[in-house]
């Protein structure tokens, strides 16, 4: 993109902090400054609108942003857990807006991706893994990059309190305590692959 807009201007932000931002607008009465910020952008990129369940303030926002940026001719791009037609507590008007534009399904990283992923946001967070904890993780939180990093962070924070290196049984506890199933490890705490032999870096992605 900023390749063919070098000089776009892009404005990303999460449904949390957007919701949050509005609160803060109306809580301040600076409502046509928050306006003028989402809707003089090139490029506006909102992540996991499915979160906007229940914000009736922050939807009708949202939607009057939409509607601004498209007629000026910008562009607007969506991201959630599912596809438009699935948004089920929405409002139809908006979800009619996102169903309006081009609609790409991402598929999840593969085994590889996400090993190498996890090597390097470990390396991030300064928490050295052992390669078959990071197989371990890569083999079993197949559900998004979001999951492996709340698995890794909670590994972090049970290293910083209790000076204990994450070990696979530790992990597998993590996950099940965050809802991504293990617990029940396999005899000799096998059952995950070997980590890849060539294995890209992060920045190969």
């Amino acid at each position: 993109m900023l390749r063919t807009m070098p000089n776009a201007a892009i404005l990303y932000i999460t449904t949390e902090d957007f919701t949050n931002q509005v609160i803060e607008a109306i809580q301040h009465h600076k409502m046509e400054q928050f306006r003028r910020r989402y809707r003089e952008v090139d490029v506006f990129i909102i992540d996991d609108v499915q979160f906007l369940v229940n914000k009736e303030r922050t939807q009708e926002e949202l939607f009057h942003t939409f509607n601004t940026l498209i007629e000026d001719r910008k562009q607007m791009i969506v991201s959630a857990d599912r596809p438009p037609k699935e948004l089920f507590d929405l409002h139809d008007r908006l979800v009619s807006r996102f169903e309006r534009g081009m609609i790409a399904d991402l598929s999840q990283p593969d085994y590889e991706t996400r090993y190498a992923i996890l090597s390097e946001k470990s390396k991030e967070y300064g928490l050295l893994l052992d390669e078959k904890v990071i197989a371990y993780i890569a083999e079993h939180a197949t559900r998004s990059v979001r999951q492996m990093e709340g698995i890794l962070m909670q590994a972090v924070a049970q290293y910083e309190l209790e000076h204990y290196v994450p070990t696979v049984k530790s992990i597998a506890e993590i996950m099940h305590k965050l809802g991504d199933e293990p617990a029940l490890l396999p005899a000799q705490e096998v059952g995950f692959r070997t980590p890849p032999a060539h294995a890209v870096s992060f920045q190969d992605v």
